[in-house]
């Protein structure tokens, strides 16, 4: 998924540079360094780093409890990008952190407190199917 957004959008970036003969400027942010460092955290901790975590979590819980912990990378990722990046954490940021931390605890405590599976009740005759 990720490939056919990187694909799909740096097509639609190059086109609109060649469009407005501006093609250098499709290539400037690479002699920054805050920009590297900045694609390297994205590509790298944000989603390489996670994905692998996703991965070997599932061998230890439910996937429907850890889709619920996928939510977390929201939070780790504005973390992260104050710490690493000194970006600004936002009023907006808070909140929504705040609401992802309760969604993902109240869904776990919530989620204990019922039986969620399914129960099926077969019955194997071998006379029938002697």
């Amino acid at each position: 998924m990720m490939g056919i957004g990187f694909v799909i959008f740096n097509i639609a970036a190059i086109s609109s540079h060649i469009n407005q003969e501006t093609m250098q400027e499709f290539f400037s942010p690479w002699l920054s360094m805050e920009f590297i460092s900045s694609i390297l955290y994205l590509g790298i901790l944000a989603s390489l780093v996670t994905s692998l975590l996703s991965n070997s979590i599932l061998s230890k819980i439910k996937a429907t409890q850890m889709s619920v912990y996928a939510n977390l990378s929201t939070v780790v990722t504005i973390v992260a990008g104050a710490l690493i990046l000194n970006e600004k954490i936002t009023t907006y940021d808070i909140i929504g952190s705040v609401l992802i931390i309760l969604g993902v605890i109240g869904t776990n405590y919530f989620w204990g407190k019922k039986d969620h599976t399914i129960k099926m009740n077969l019955h194997y005759n071998k006379k029938e199917h002697s």
